[in-house]
C-alpha cells in the first residue's frame, strides 16, 4: 500500500482514471469506459472489510483517487500529500482502513474517508472498478465481465447489493431528477 506523495506518480495514476472513467461527464452520464455490467452498494461500503476483500480478490493492483475534495487544490496543498494511495491482494485490510483514516498532520478531520465526497477505485486493469458519490449515497461498481461480478457479488453477499430498480429505490434520493439516465447508463 502506498501513499501518494510523488507528483510523476500522481499523474500516472490520474493518466489511468482518464483511461477507465470519462470524467468529462458528469454523473448520471456513463463515466464508466471499459466497465459493461454494474451492481450498486451504500457509500459507505467501501470501508468495510467484506468490500476490501471482495474488490481485491479479483482487482490485484489497484488504486483510491479522490475526486472531491480536489487531490492537487485541496490536499496536496494542504497536507503535501494527494488523497490518493495504490494497494494490491498482497495489503491487508487495517492497512487500507488505517490508510482511509490517517489524519493529516495539519488537519485533525481531514482524513480520506471523512472527507471525500467523490471517488473512483479501480483494478489498474479495469476488471472492476468504482464510482462513489456521497451525495447520491452510493458505490457503482463497474465490471468488464458478468463472471467478475458473480465473483463480487458471491464473496460479498448478495442480501447487500442493489440492482438498478432497488437503487432507485433505496439509494437515490427520493428528489433525485435523473433516475431515467441512470436507468438507460447502468440499468
Amino acid at each position: 500500500m502506498k501513499h501518494v506523495f510523488d507528483k510523476l506518480m500522481y499523474e500516472d495514476i490520474k493518466g489511468e482514471v482518464n483511461n477507465i472513467f470519462n470524467l468529462n461527464v458528469e454523473f448520471p452520464g456513463q463515466i464508466f469506459e471499459k466497465a459493461q455490467h454494474f451492481i450498486f452498494l451504500e457509500f459507505d461500503a467501501f470501508c468495510l472489510e467484506k468490500f476490501y476483500k471482495s474488490f481485491v480478490s479479483i482487482a490485484g493492483s489497484s488504486f483510491f483517487f479522490t475526486l472531491d475534495p480536489n487531490p492537487e487544490n485541496y490536499y496536496y496543498y494542504h497536507f503535501k500529500k494527494y488523497n490518493v494511495f495504490t494497494f494490491s491482494e498482497i495489503d491487508s485490510f487495517s492497512d487500507y482502513i488505517t490508510l482511509l483514516h490517517m489524519q493529516p498532520e495539519k488537519g485533525a478531520a481531514d482524513a480520506i474517508a471523512d472527507v471525500v465526497n467523490c471517488m473512483v477505485i479501480s483494478s489498474t486493469k479495469s476488471i472492476i472498478s468504482v464510482y462513489g458519490n456521497r451525495d447520491l449515497g452510493c458505490l457503482i461498481v463497474g465490471f468488464m465481465d458478468q463472471n467478475s461480478m458473480k465473483k463480487f457479488i458471491a464473496q460479498y453477499g448478495e442480501n447487500h447489493i442493489f440492482s438498478i430498480s432497488d437503487a432507485i429505490k433505496g439509494l437515490f434520493p427520493s428528489n433525485y431528477h435523473y433516475l431515467d439516465t441512470v436507468k438507460l447508463n447502468y440499468g
